[in-house]
């Protein structure tokens, strides 16, 4: 659902409010001009707050108006909601669906095809605004929007995969897709490389930002962390963390159910 403020202002973001979605997408794809939408709630502070502190900002407001459409979208009904509010709701309905928000504001960026290239969940002030609006004009975000929808049709490039985990959350807001990939790549690409092979900084990094993956200390992780700690605590950058995690395996596979039932101890001490 659109807002009809900010047209009024002379300063900051000029919102377009006189078109229903597939309008907008026609003008933007016309005008090669990319897509912002402010989704928010009437009763969200920090959508209140984004707007007296950000979007009525001159350096927003140009940099915005040169290169976006920018259109103001409510997501709550109220009793105060004027018709052309009221003929966003469909909309806004699918978009909300389809984009899984988890939040507001989300800040949603698309491209001039009107695919989303970025999102942001939550309050952003200026410079980190004006940032994510530029790394949604970026090739990288929209090769990794393409990307993620190549995944889910099943085509598979292991080389891009580690940036798909975190872009399936950042551009689809898809958490249980970002999990999915991740176990993927694990279980299909590092799980099949050799020691040497699976020792190098995006391997070991990746796997560290992702521990939960590493199921038992059968696996070449744990192996590498007993045998080569110094160079996985390198790799990692911070030392002892090898150690760390040959300890906690080590509770978990050999202690744990030595001492516990369940959440009950066995033992009394």
């Amino acid at each position: 659902m659109l807002s009809a403020q900010g047209n009024s202002v002379a300063k900051g973001i000029k919102w377009e409010n006189g078109l229903n979605w597939e309008q907008l997408k026609t003008k933007a794809k016309a005008e090669n001009k990319y897509i912002f939408l402010d989704c928010y709630a009437t009763w969200c502070g920090p959508c209140k707050l984004m707007d007296k502190d950000v979007y009525s900002n001159d350096t927003v407001g140009e940099y915005l108006n040169k290169y976006f459409i920018s259109v103001k979208v409510q997501f709550d009904s109220t009793g105060h909601d004027d018709k052309y509010v009221r003929q966003w709701r469909s909309d806004a309905r699918r978009i909300q669906e389809k984009y899984q928000l988890q939040g507001f504001p989300s800040l949603l960026f698309f491209a001039p095809d009107g695919k989303l290239t970025y999102r942001v969940l939550g309050y952003a002030a200026i410079h980190d605004f004006i940032d994510a609006a530029s790394l949604a004009m970026s090739p990288k975000s929209r090769d990794l929007y393409n990307h993620l929808e190549k995944y889910k049709q099943g085509v598979k490039d292991f080389s891009i995969m580690p940036d798909l985990v975190s872009a399936a959350v950042e551009l689809l807001g898809d958490k249980a897709l970002s999990e999915t990939i991740a176990k993927d790549y694990k279980k299909n690409y590092l799980d099949k490389l050799t020691y040497d092979e699976l020792c190098t900084r995006k391997n070991i990094g990746f796997i560290a930002d992702n521990i939960s993956l590493v199921e038992n200390s059968n696996e070449k992780f744990f192996y590498l962390c007993y045998n080569q700690a110094a160079k996985v605590d390198s790799i990692v950058g911070r030392k002892g963390y090898s150690e760390g995690i040959v300890k906690w395996f080590i509770t978990k596979e050999e202690i744990e159910d030595k001492l516990w039932n369940g959440k009950k101890p066995i033992t009394k001490s």
